[in-house]
């Protein structure tokens, strides 16, 4: 939340940087069923290397850190904490969804936990936007992750 003391860079600057830890986080988890992904059952209809799908994970978390970063300069107090709030949620649940699906291996769980991170990120663009309307367009490589995560997961809950 922005303060007046001069701590609000450095709390975004942390923000931003967890944000970064979480998308190393997520490329290096799914690393032990990358192969299997890719090459034994290819469920994507497009090629996606390993470096190319860890480095979107690491882009996305970062500009979701970078969005929330734009967001610590404006001070309209009941909409910062809606949209502080609600960005968390979306952050936690698509962290979450890891466990899930990679850890326990409950597609279906793991799928419906998605479709609410989803609906919260979309209710955090729109929080975003009406704050901000560059802070809103860092929030888009986050649902582009979460629909490849989506269509990955739909995937495994079909076959």
């Amino acid at each position: 939340m922005p303060e007046k003391n001069g701590t609000a860079p450095l709390n975004a600057l942390v923000i931003m940087l967890l944000c970064g830890f979480a998308g190393l986080f997520f490329a290096f988890t799914v690393e032990t069923y990358w192969t299997r992904i890719q090459y034994k059952e290819d469920p994507l209809f497009f090629p996606l290397s390993t470096v190319i799908f860890y480095s979107f994970c690491l882009i996305a978390y970062i500009m979701q850190g970078s969005g929330f970063l734009l967001l610590s300069k404006h001070h309209k107090k009941s909409l910062y904490k809606k949209a502080f709030l609600v960005f968390w949620g979306q952050f936690i649940l698509s962290i979450l969804w890891l466990g899930l699906f990679f850890g326990l291996k409950l597609s279906g769980l793991a799928f419906f936990d998605l479709f609410i991170a989803f609906l919260f990120l979309i209710v955090c663009f729109s929080f975003f936007r009406a704050i901000q309307m560059k802070a809103a367009f860092f929030l888009i490589p986050a649902g582009i992750l979460i629909a490849l995560m989506g269509m990955l997961n739909a995937w495994f809950i079909v076959v």
